[in-house]
């Protein structure tokens, strides 16, 4: 099995494509080391292995540097070889997307301080050169008022083979709006104008390549489509970054973002919509 460190892009921001096997981390519990050696792909977490990140997400839109600034903690924790379940805040672990800004916990006068999380789980379906999981959650993009949505759609990543340095990560997922689905005028964190909470369907897509044996660098991009007045709404992000292991526990990442590189009429497109994300990680 590889190191536990930041290993996918949907459970932090940067993951090791690491083609090099690391030296193990401390073994786990023994009733998780029964359960034997993963094989292929897995997107999800050994059994009994708590994973926690925390991100600190930079607006830097023309007119709004700054505004705002938040920091988002996400925890993860394997309860079983192939079941995941988390608490997370950051748009990169609600959606896999990164550069969005304003989760909780807000900085500044631009937006509650705590307004947003999720209750997350993924479930390991294959493995080998295509590692699969279904994902599943239930979040509160605002707490006042209270807006609830359903997640369903699938992380996964795909390794040529198991000494590539090479992975592309993929996470569609279905956001279905159960609650106060009348309009208003607030965005999911920022990323966009609302049109109630409506059902939104976003599709990132990420390269990651190790430059060497600790810094993995990534290209990202993908769609985000919500069902109404998509032409307007729709916008396409990219985001270019890296992650560096410092150790077997901790990882640091890093990312620009030009939020809606591509998009439609109700928000700023191209070079005007950025942002910058930081972060780290630690695998207990």
């Amino acid at each position: 099995m590889r190191s536990l460190p930041v290993y996918i892009l949907v459970l932090a921001l940067a993951g090791p494509a690491g083609a090099e096997p690391l030296d193990e981390p401390p073994p786990p519990p023994p009733a998780a080391a029964a359960d034997g050696p993963s094989t292929g792909e897995r997107v999800v977490l050994p059994a009994k292995r708590l994973y926690g990140q925390a991100m600190l997400e930079i607006e830097l839109s023309d007119g709004s540097a700054f505004k705002p600034v938040s920091i988002a903690p996400d925890v993860y924790y394997g309860v079983t070889p192939d079941l995941t379940v988390g608490l997370v805040h950051s748009f990169t672990g609600t959606t896999g997307i990164i550069g969005g800004t304003g989760s909780s916990l807000c900085l500044g006068d631009s937006c509650d301080v705590y307004h947003n999380f999720g209750l997350d789980g993924r479930y390991q379906v294959t493995t080998g050169k295509v590692g699969v999981a279904a994902a599943f959650g239930l979040y509160a993009t605002s707490l006042d008022p209270l807006k609830l949505a359903l997640k369903l759609g699938a992380v996964g990543r795909f390794r040529p083979s198991p000494t590539s340095k090479l992975a592309v990560d993929f996470a569609p997922s279905l956001f279905i709006g159960l609650t106060e689905r009348e309009p208003d005028t607030v965005g999911m964190m920022g990323m966009m104008v609302s049109t109630g909470n409506k059902e939104v369907f976003a599709l990132p897509v990420t390269a990651l390549y190790v430059v060497k044996p600790k810094v993995t660098a990534l290209v990202q991009t993908g769609l985000v489509v919500p069902f109404e007045a998509a032409g307007d709404l729709f916008y396409v992000p990219l985001s270019i970054g890296a992650s560096y292991e410092v150790n077997q526990q901790i990882s640091v990442q890093g990312a620009f973002s030009l939020q809606r590189l591509i998009g439609g009429d109700a928000n700023p497109t191209g070079f005007d919509a950025r942002s910058f994300t930081i972060g780290g990680g630690y695998a207990f």
